[in-house]
């Protein structure tokens, strides 16, 4: 795993089925997780507020820090 590489004394992943941000927070609390790190698409304006953010959910239910990653933007080459 990337993050043991990095030094990270634990890390963990799993595949579950529900709400996303329901399962992170509570996978989070019952496992007592020190931070959460996840991806987004950062997107904004109306699709945000259309669409939601997974991510924006469980920034404001996680019980413990969530660190957001936004991939950077790639040029697109016309061809």
């Amino acid at each position: 795993m990337k993050a043991m590489s990095l030094g990270a004394t634990r890390a963990s992943s799993r595949v579950a089925r529900g709400a996303p941000h329901a399962v992170i927070a509570s996978t989070a609390h019952a496992e007592h997780f020190s931070l959460i790190v996840m991806g987004t698409h950062g997107r904004t304006g109306l699709v945000q507020v259309l669409l939601g953010s997974v991510a924006e959910s469980i920034v404001r239910t996680a019980p413990c820090p969530v660190l957001v990653v936004r991939q950077p933007k790639v040029d697109k080459v016309k061809g």
